[in-house]
């Protein structure tokens, strides 16, 4: 803990796996909105065009521009919250992979210390043989060695 060193919560596949998926819900999430918005707003462009050509009163001419107008904002409500929901998703994107990043430098990190202490038992274990004669320990070597 004092060396800002933390184990991963889960295991990297797992994380990998999650910002894929939310990538793709990403992904289908503004393809959604995008032909939703197109689709309304042909409709309403479709709207606005038979209305101009069969009104001939001031007062309906009003009426439909007024649902019309309504109709834009509702569209342009629902498309902020889409935007807003896909940077959600990319916020969440970008939190995982800074957390993806630095597990990967956790890793790297142990297999480096795993590595260290590996050649470390290595050389232990050579000198633990160095004094073993018959299966049994040298013990007269041993002092003779720590006495020099």
């Amino acid at each position: 803990a004092a060396s800002g060193f933390r184990e991963p919560d889960r295991p990297l596949e797992e994380l990998h796996a999650e910002i894929r998926e939310l990538q793709g819900d990403f992904a289908r999430t503004q393809t959604m909105y995008r032909a939703h918005f197109h689709g309304l707003q042909t409709s309403l462009e479709q709207e606005r065009g038979a209305a101009a050509g069969h009104l001939s009163s001031n007062a309906a001419l009003w009426a439909n521009v007024a649902a019309m107008r309504e109709r834009r904002r509702v569209v342009e409500e629902e498309l902020a919250k889409g935007r807003q929901r896909g940077q959600a998703a990319s916020a969440a994107v970008d939190q995982l992979r800074g957390r993806l990043e630095a597990e990967a430098q956790a890793c790297e990190r142990l297999n480096s210390q795993k590595e260290a202490m590996r050649k470390r038992q290595r050389a232990g274990e050579s000198e633990m043989n160095k004094y073993q004669r018959g299966g049994a320990y040298d013990v007269r070597k041993m002092e003779s060695d720590l006495a020099k």
